[in-house]
């Protein structure tokens, strides 16, 4: 399955070169007439750049929330692949658009000077992390379509043994009424019971499917402030098969940040250069407090002579580390890995 594409995507799902290239129409926000617009505008020639495709589509078609939606789907990543750049640009790029088209209008037209990227002043903006890209990229598709917020939890679930929900199914199926799961959080919905007491009806997401749980007045009042749309929880539940569908109750709820620093000792930063070497720190000391008061050690490994060898450099202190952290890292230019330990 292809992600959405300016480039490549129309209307509807297609088949290309033995994929699936995702419709521009299913995404939120767009609609079916603007993506002919867009399609129309790309004829034969792909957009070169942001600008190029501000410059090219109708600005009568298009509006903020359609290029909100264009760029947290990842559509805008052939490009402009840091989505908070193409994000930041939005306003830039719907005034060039308007501009472009009363232009065409008036008889107009504008010198670029060589490089229609040059005439759209795009400023450099760090990109989005991974779980706050992965989050806007489920608003605007409806699920998590590149990765999986909880795919940087993979080392801590496996030390937590932690049931994915595909293996949790199967074993509530064959008997089992209770386990432990991971999941971040898609939605809550608050509800009154008969008897006027407060539930809550909770949507959950892990790599391996969606599911819905409830959980009752006492809990919810206790574990409220953790069940916000976007976190990553640890779960204690019971569960009972009904028919095909298995039937979730929340018993207790942690931050799944926390139940895996318990597990983790440190990192490895592995770079090429000490050209990442600021935004590591930057990474760290967003966690860290600098007083020796974290947990996890953190070592740099710079790697020489194409791999050939390694000199390892352990930072002085300890740092709050987590798997967000350690995924945020890898996102740095010039790492080249991150291991946990």
């Amino acid at each position: 399955l292809e992600p959405p594409s300016v480039n490549r995507s129309k209307r509807d799902f297609e088949v290309a070169d033995g994929s699936i290239v995702y419709a521009l129409a299913a995404l939120r926000g767009v609609g079916a007439h603007t993506v002919d617009a867009i399609v129309a505008a790309r004829g034969e020639k792909p957009f070169a750049d942001v600008a190029d495709f501000a410059a090219r589509i109708d600005a009568r078609t298009v509006n903020k929330r359609t290029f909100e939606s264009l760029v947290a789907a990842g559509a805008l990543d052939c490009l402009e692949p840091n989505r908070a750049r193409a994000f930041g640009a939005i306003d830039a790029m719907l005034a060039h658009a308007q501009r472009t088209g009363a232009d065409a209008v008036s008889g107009q037209s504008e010198l670029f000077g060589g490089g229609g990227s040059r005439a759209l002043q795009i400023h450099e903006v760090e990109e989005w992390l991974p779980a706050e890209r992965l989050n806007r990229e489920y608003d605007a598709i409806g699920f998590f379509l590149s990765g999986h917020p909880l795919d940087d939890y993979a080392a801590a679930l496996a030390r937590l043994r932690v049931q994915a929900w595909a293996e949790f199914v199967k074993s509530v199926k064959a008997g089992a009424t209770a386990g432990r799961l991971a999941a971040t959080v898609v939605s809550r919905v608050e509800r009154r019971t008969r008897t006027g007491s407060k539930m809550g009806v909770l949507e959950f997401s892990d790599p391996t499917g969606h599911f819905e749980a409830v959980i009752f007045s006492e809990g919810l009042a206790q574990f409220r402030d953790l069940l916000e749309p976007g976190t990553a929880v640890l779960l204690q539940v019971g569960a009972e098969a009904q028919g095909d569908e298995v039937r979730v109750r929340v018993h207790h709820v942690e931050s799944l940040d926390q139940a895996a620093a318990r597990t983790q000792r440190g990192l490895r930063v592995f770079v090429g250069s000490t050209d990442p070497i600021e935004q590591v720190a930057k990474r760290l000391n967003g966690g860290a407090n600098g007083k020796g008061e974290g947990t996890g050690e953190v070592s740099i490994v710079l790697v020489l002579g194409g791999g050939q060898s390694e000199v390892e450099v352990k930072l002085p202190g300890r740092y709050p580390i987590s798997p967000q952290i350690a995924g945020a890292m890898k996102t740095v230019p010039g790492v080249i890995a991150v291991q946990e330990m």
